[in-house]
């Protein structure tokens, strides 16, 4: 919702006209300076109780977006979102490695997992009924298509260097850290240059610089070092999905009027991301 909808916060003034309010992007940023915090503490105090912790607070602060009446509390309490999304990531993928052991079920649990989102996030949208205006359908669409690539990419990577390479997970997981850091970058830049650059630039600028991490990939060779190809390659990765997400739920806040109530039909569109 505070993605789509953030004209409906602190009294009905747009944060879009105050570059200090970044509703959408501190999310993504205080997720990704816990992530690698808190999968260490689920190392120590067990994965259960902090998936069970992060679902519990992840409900607590959704629900304060929600009721926040002024631009601050919705800024803090999507901050706080963020940090229990990754109280939820590391220990899902550590129970998912101590629930099948390594091989095709595993592969298939972790491939299922990125489908959900996907899935859900498509039936979202269409039984929100979003079918009946074009320029929202053809914003979520650009959307979806781009999260889709984005998670298939990175499991793609996840199969290269644990299967190809015979890396550890421990070896994998830390070649994915450029990809967080790329993250909060983007959504830093994006949140410096949105009311500067025309959206229609960035919307196809953004996915041109991703679309070179599958072409790195395409050309790699198992013995080459980790920063000839893969590197570049993971930190592109988020580059589209980041920059796309944040322009166009500000296109489309654009494009409603305040009147339509868009929220109800595009509450689907958060995610985690």
């Amino acid at each position: 919702m505070v993605r789509v909808n953030p004209g409906n916060c602190a009294d009905g003034e747009f944060l879009l006209t105050n570059p200090s309010n970044r509703p959408a992007s501190i999310y993504s940023l205080t997720c990704g300076c816990t992530l690698l915090l808190l999968g260490s503490v689920t190392d120590v105090v067990g994965s259960r109780l902090m998936y069970l912790l992060g679902c519990f607070l992840q409900c607590a602060f959704t629900l304060a977006c929600g009721l926040s009446k002024t631009a601050t509390q919705l800024i803090v309490f999507r901050g706080f979102s963020g940090v229990a999304a990754s109280f939820c990531l590391p220990s899902t993928v550590s129970i998912i490695n101590n629930a099948f052991p390594a091989g095709r079920r595993r592969s298939l649990t972790f491939a299922s997992m990125g489908g959900g989102l996907n899935f859900g996030f498509g039936i979202g949208l269409t039984l929100g009924g979003v079918w009946r205006n074009k320029v929202f359908t053809s914003i979520c669409i650009n959307v979806f298509l781009t999260w889709g690539a984005f998670n298939a990419f990175e499991q793609i990577l996840s199969f290269f260097f644990q299967d190809v390479q015979r890396l550890s997970a421990l070896q994998a997981a830390l070649r994915f850290l450029p990809a967080p850091i790329s993250g909060v970058l983007i959504n830093l830049i994006m949140g410096l240059i949105i009311h500067r650059v025309r959206a229609d630039w960035i919307v196809i600028t953004a996915p041109i610089i991703s679309c070179i991490a599958p072409l790195l990939m395409a050309i790699v060779n198992p013995q080459w070092l980790y920063w000839a190809c893969a590197f570049p390659a993971i930190f592109l990765n988020p580059m589209a999905e980041g920059a796309l997400f944040t322009t166009s739920n500000l296109l489309i806040t654009s494009v409603f009027p305040e009147k339509r109530k868009l929220w109800q039909v595009v509450s689907s569109i958060q995610y985690h991301k």
